[in-house]
């Protein structure tokens, strides 16, 4: 599981904790633009 990946990343004290952090939250972000297009889109 990715999550717990990047936990696992953090609690070794890996400096590329805060890329992974990132990349989640742009992640999420880019989740819900689709997700709002898509509602937008097909009228839903």
């Amino acid at each position: 599981m990715p999550f717990a990946y990047s936990i696992n990343k953090w609690s070794a004290g890996d400096q590329d904790t805060s890329k992974v952090a990132s990349s989640w939250f742009g992640a999420c972000i880019f989740l819900v633009v689709v997700a709002s297009i898509l509602k937008a889109f097909y009228n839903v």
